[in-house]
């Protein structure tokens, strides 16, 4: 192979690896620096559902309690700043809201249709949110120690 040759082909090299460094970079993409916040979200929203589900069922939460995880879940959800995640991090704190004041109603002969649409609506957001911003921690390390 001539010098030319030796020299395209090294150019080609240099080009591939960028090439290939750029699509890594793309698809691993960056995280959001409202991560954190998110992660906040999910986090309080986590506890908060527990306590209020088992409320519902028998257990003595009162409503300070919830309200003021309410008040934390919509303190988090105002640090997120991205259009999307804060839309669906209010979501979370409103509908966390409405779960609260139904939870402290007396059960009627709709309550459960209501606490379930409102439930339901509550996790798809929540899932959202931890599929934007997953928690590093509970990463699936394949091979790696348990």
């Amino acid at each position: 192979m001539t010098r030319r040759g030796w020299w395209l082909a090294a150019g080609l090299v240099v080009v591939l690896a960028v090439v290939v460094l750029g699509v890594g970079v793309a698809l691993r993409g960056g995280e959001s620096p409202d991560c954190e916040a998110v992660r906040a979200v999910v986090e309080e929203s986590d506890r908060f559902h527990d306590a209020v589900a088992g409320d519902v069922n028998g257990g003595t939460a009162s409503a300070t309690d919830r309200d003021e995880q309410v008040a934390r879940i919509a303190a988090h959800a105002a640090e997120v700043h991205d259009a999307g995640l804060a839309r669906r991090a209010r979501d979370v704190a409103d509908l966390a809201g409405r779960m609260s004041g139904l939870a402290a109603r007396e059960r009627t002969a709709d309550f459960a249709a209501q606490f379930s649409r409102i439930g339901a609506e509550f996790n798809a957001n929540l899932m959202a949110l931890s599929q934007a911003c997953p928690d590093p921690g509970d990463r699936i390390r394949i091979g790696a120690p348990s």
